[in-house]
């Protein structure tokens, strides 16, 4: 299955996915803009677990390209399933930016915007991975209200049953703030986080 060029769009708070290639053998997505009309620091929470894009299963014939694919607004921005190569992706203002789910074969990403997801990397399966630059930013004083308070961050990392084993490479920026050094795990005991130009360090 070869995409490009192409905008999907469905509507705020979506009770459907937007790509759902999990039957799909191999995929290549290049320029692909998946959305839900809204824009993103207004959209409502999601509530229906849908998904933006959603990858080859597991067992899949191993090779699952995106190029410049940007997510907003669904319950999980991307569904990383194994094989998977991501560079300049960007998923914002979701529930789970890149959701990492069971995995025989471990995946890459170059570079990766997150931005205003409650949790920007989420990890549900086994699954090997590395992230070069996962260039990030959460609001800051004053730029969440009642209607988009599920933006705010709850983790950078949000994997509690300690299922990935992965290398990430983060910057960290808050609204109105600037450059912090705060990045948020929940679990996540195999993944080595790094901040650009630090040698890795714990929790924090």
């Amino acid at each position: 299955m070869v995409l490009r060029n192409l905008d999907v769009r469905t509507y705020d708070n979506p009770a459907i996915g937007g790509i759902d290639l999990n039957n799909a053998m191999q995929c290549r997505l290049e320029n692909v803009f998946v959305n839900t009309g809204v824009y993103s620091v207004q959209t409502s929470k999601p509530t229906h677990g849908t998904r933006g894009v959603t990858t080859p299963a597991c067992n899949n014939a191993a090779l699952t390209i995106l190029r410049n694919v940007v997510v907003t607004g669904y319950s999980t921005g991307i569904l990383v399933n194994e094989h998977t190569d991501g560079d300049n992706i960007v998923v914002a203002s979701n529930i789970n930016g890149l959701e990492f789910v069971h995995a025989a074969h471990a995946s890459r990403f170059g570079r990766v915007g997150t931005y205003r997801n409650t949790h920007h990397i989420t990890v549900s399966g086994m699954h090997g991975f590395s992230i070069e630059q996962m260039n990030t930013e959460q609001p800051g004083p004053g730029q969440t209200d009642t209607n988009n308070a599920w933006q705010a961050l709850v983790s950078d990392v949000d994997d509690p049953k300690n299922l990935g084993v992965a290398d990430i490479n983060y910057w960290v920026v808050e609204g109105g703030v600037g450059v912090v050094e705060t990045f948020t795990r929940n679990g996540g005991a195999s993944i080595q986080a790094r901040r650009i130009g630090s040698v890795p360090s714990g929790n924090k």
